[in-house]
């Protein structure tokens, strides 16, 4: 879909190596504005969605280490939404360069564009964004369903694997953090609900993997009678 805009230029044959020596451009801190005018001379060919990211991440290089701005605008995007993000976040950057603007695109976590969107806390509603584009799956929330009596609530088995907002990673597996990553609690003093990062006491950390079949170099429970 990318490479069918027909107002766009054909790809160059050397788009491989205009990138490759853009790239060593930026990383010689070459003046901003020859670097930025081909940035912008790049983009605006039929480039596929791989062209674009890579097109994208060589405009981030140059945004995070320029000491001063091209004639390029600068614009923070966030990207709110209930599934895999990071496609569109590349299309987004590549696509605004066709437009003079290098844009900053950041991402909310997985299947939590309701807690990125209501947290104050969030990273995402501290990241002052210039503009949040919203891309929500109305599937996602069951607005389509219809409502449950009571009574098929209570006959409802709603028995199944409990995460906590922002979870990342696989339930299933036996390599998950047992714990998540943040914790959710009603602050009495603030009178609101707080997202705070885990924090395990020390003695939970002790973990001992040794096979009491090896010989533990210590007294194992229950062992206090032999000794």
């Amino acid at each position: 879909m990318l490479t069918n805009l027909e107002w766009l230029l054909p790809v160059p044959a050397d788009y491989r190596a205009r990138l490759k020596a853009l790239r060593a451009a930026i990383a010689a801190s070459t003046d901003p504005m020859i670097v930025e005018e081909e940035l912008h001379a790049l983009s605006l060919a039929r480039l596929d969605l791989n062209q674009l990211g890579h097109l994208a991440g060589a405009a981030a290089s140059h945004a995070g280490t320029a000491a001063a701005h091209g004639p390029l605008a600068r614009l923070r995007v966030g990207l709110l939404g209930s599934g895999t993000l990071d496609l569109l976040a590349a299309a987004v950057a590549g696509s605004a360069l066709r437009h003079r603007v290098i844009a900053t695109v950041a991402t909310g976590d997985y299947g939590s564009a309701i807690r990125d969107a209501i947290d104050p806390s969030s990273a995402f509603r501290t990241g002052h964004f210039d503009t949040v584009i919203v891309c929500l799956d109305h599937r996602s929330l069951g607005l389509d369903q219809p409502r449950a009596s009571a009574a098929e609530a209570r006959a409802a088995d709603l028995r199944r694997i409990l995460t906590d907002y922002g979870f990342r990673g696989h339930p299933l597996r036996k390599d998950f953090p047992t714990t998540g990553y943040t914790e959710v609690r009603y602050d009495e003093a603030q009178k609101r609900v707080v997202y705070e990062s885990v924090s395990l006491v020390q003695e939970y950390r002790q973990f001992d993997f040794m096979s009491p079949w090896e010989g533990a170099k210590y007294i194992l429970p229950g062992d206090e009678k032999k000794a």
